[in-house]
């Protein structure tokens, strides 16, 4: 390395004016024109540089392909004035910038009809616009990249589409769409990136489809994330952290997928306006409000997530309605569980518990059904005027086969029509009995109306109606019936064995043979008690956090009946070791190489159909093509080193172009068939 280092001194000349047309090696001198492929190493840093004394607008500009410039760690630093680009690269294939760091221009790095770029190790901030640009500019790779302090965005992606933004940082920027832009740019691939303290979005995404979202870290923005007028996108596995807001999803962006999320300490963690057909699933959700629906936004689906500790509501449901309210655990809201204000929604299978008002209000409109819900232990608060439910000028809602078991179970502020059983109907209803009809009545000191009923024939079915008011009336309340046998219980996780990471969620496996569970309790280390709450599969509880050391759990389980059994205790040892860059690295790696295994397959049957039907030959030279390239960087891969699993970047470069290669071939085939 030394040797190199005096080589570059012995070379460094000065005094040249003008733009050097460069087909050597090494730059020694700015600005600097690249118009021959090659391999170029920056020897030279410079400081409140103005290009316009040269008659250009650039540092380095580069309009040729197959060229690598390696900044060698050397700084560009512009004037801070005029549209201006440290380093602008035009209408060029396999062009790789890295290693340098570029500020003080108006565009760090500006890649301009750019077919298969990198951008690698490069740290581009505060400039006066935006830190790395990719304009018209696809299959390109930006990784460990920093965009911070930028006036407007950290990285900004113009009509340009099947990129991948990997392990790279936007923070401190300062305009409204300021950590990661994209603009009419489709099929991205966000991973792994670190996006925080921006003062508008942390990641923009405007009138874009078809883009992936994962693993990324996005705190303290004031909003996480925001989709305007985008479909198809899917936000998996972020992890999002007191932002002021957390996911925004406006002006008609329909179909996407928000699922398996993190996002804790925000004003409002998801909030769908005017935006249709969305699935917001499995996402964890601790924030002052959970989840808004609102204005025009129909057919949208919340499915599975579970929402704890809001100051305020869980879910809000305003405006159009018929919406789905699936499997979700609603629990220790501030205010009420799930406040509909609008109709024809279906709320299906949820837990709603420990609230601090009402588990549902029913507020001005109706239609909507609401059935095999848990609704328990809400109005903390002890008010005169909350319960399990709270009805408001709401009518023809239907409601059956839902457990409460509140101190005030349904509170009514205006007697309107409502239904509260359907037919009698053969199949096991929420307690366990045979038939499914109304719903099941219970109280915390056991007085309950399904508690006391005569149930003479022994079909589960209450004898007598359950009167709640003169319009208000459950024709087939579910009874209690006598069960002696105590649910079957078994500890799915954690197991005996030793965790290389905190332990952070229990989850059971709980069974009876007649009655439903009643609650689930889980005893750590003898020290605490943590409730476990049923997600649709397994009884879980996520805020737990047990972190190195040897520990214990038991389950104790109830049933309605008031049966109880326990498990024997699980030991298991947390040991955290420390986690290299390299192994995250990897990860990000393997991920490309399964997406290629998996799409290979399904190509593969797509393309035998596709000649089958007698696809024509213009689009079967496409996707052959298509292949050919795809197969290629797949061969490259493996080249990299001894395994295509490998955290090396250039495997992975080539791995995410065999993917996208593959990928597009696939959809051509997919247009034909």
């Amino acid at each position: 390395m030394k040797k190199w280092l005096m080589l570059f001194a012995i070379l460094v000349f000065v005094g040249m004016a003008g733009i050097v047309k460069a087909n050597g090696a090494y730059i020694n001198t700015l600005p600097y024109e690249i118009t021959t492929s090659g391999y170029y190493i920056l020897n030279v840093s410079v400081s409140d540089f103005d290009p316009t004394v040269y008659g250009v607008n650039y540092a380095i500009k580069i309009n040729v392909s197959n060229v690598v410039l390696d900044g060698a760690g050397h700084t560009i630093d512009g004037d801070d004035s005029g549209v201006e680009y440290g380093i602008y690269v035009q209408s060029a294939v396999n062009v790789t910038v890295k290693n340098v760091i570029v500020t003080g221009w108006h565009y760090g790095i500006y890649y301009e009809y750019v077919q298969n770029g990198n951008i690698i190790n490069v740290t581009a901030n505060s400039n006066t616009y935006d830190g790395i640009v990719l304009a018209y500019s696809n299959y390109s790779t930006l990784v460990n990249n920093t965009g911070n302090y930028n006036m407007i965005s950290g990285f900004w992606l113009y009509c340009s589409n099947y990129n991948t933004l990997l392990n790279n940082t936007a923070s401190n920027n300062y305009g409204a769409t300021s950590g990661i832009d994209l603009f009419i740019s489709h099929g991205n691939t966000l991973i792994g990136n670190t996006v925080n303290s921006n003062d508008g979005t942390g990641i923009s995404v405007a009138n874009s489809i078809n883009n992936t979202l994962t693993s990324n870290l996005i705190t303290s923005n004031d909003w996480g994330i925001m989709l305007g007028a985008s479909s198809k996108n899917s936000i998996i596995n972020n992890t999002i952290l007191d932002n002021t807001w957390g996911v925004y999803l406006y002006s008609y962006s329909n179909n996407n997928t928000i699922a398996n999320n993190t996002v804790n300490g925000s004003i409002l963690a998801i909030y769908l306006e005017d935006s249709n057909y969305n699935i917001v699933s499995r996402n964890k959700i601790q924030s002052y409000t959970g989840v808004r629906v609102r204005r025009y936004s129909q057919r949208n689906k919340l499915i599975g997530n579970i929402i704890t500790n809001s100051g305020d509501y869980a879910i809000e449901l305003f405006d159009r309605g018929s919406n789905e309210i699936i499997g979700n655990v609603i629990t220790n809201s501030g205010a009420s569980g799930i406040d509909v204000q609008s109709g024809n929604n279906m709320i299906l299978n949820n837990t709603i518990a420990f609230n601090q008002y009402s588990g549902i209000l029913l507020f001005y409109k109706g239609g909507n059904i609401i059935a095999n819900n848990y609704i328990y232990n809400n109005n903390l608060a002890n008010t005169a005027y909350h319960g399990g439910i709270r009805i408001k000028q709401s009518s023809n809602n239907l409601i059956y086969n839902n457990y409460f078991n509140n101190t005030v179970n349904i509170y009514f502020d205006t007697v309107d029509l409502n239904i509260w059983n359907t037919t009698k109907t053969l199949g096991t209803n929420i307690i366990g009995g045979p038939y499914i009809g109304g719903n099941a009545w219970f109280k915390p000191d056991g007085t309950g109306f399904s508690e006391t009923c005569t149930d003479a024939d022994g079909d589960g079915i209450c004898d007598e109606p359950f009167v709640l008011n003169s319009l208000n009336i459950d024709y087939l309340p579910l009874a209690l019936s006598g069960d002696e046998v105590p649910p079957r219980v078994e500890i799915v996780y954690p197991q005996n064995i030793t965790y290389l990471e905190s332990i952070t969620s229990i989850k059971v496996n709980v069974t009876d043979n007649s009655h439903q569970i009643s609650r689930v309790i889980a005893e750590v280390d003898g020290e605490y008690n943590v409730t476990l709450i049923f997600d649709g599969t397994y009884y879980v509880n996520t805020t737990v956090n047990i972190g190195e050391g040897h520990h214990w759990i038991r389950i104790y389980a109830y049933d309605f009946a008031g049966n109880v059994n326990s498990t024997e205790i699980v030991y298991f040892t947390v040991e955290i070791p420390q986690r290299s860059e390299e192994g995250q690295f990897l990860g990000f790696t393997y991920f490309y190489y399964l997406r290629y295994i998996r799409l290979l397959k399904v190509f593969n049957e797509s393309y035998e159909q596709a000649i089958q039907l007698g696809i024509d030959n213009e689009t079967l030279s496409k996707v052959l093509a298509l292949k050919d390239l795809a197969e290629e960087e797949w061969q490259l891969a493996w080249q990299e080193g001894s395994s295509v699993i490998t955290p090396d970047v250039r495997a992975f470069i080539h791995l995410r172009k065999a993917y996208l290669y593959l990928k597009e071939a696939y959809f051509l085939l997919l247009s034909y068939t």
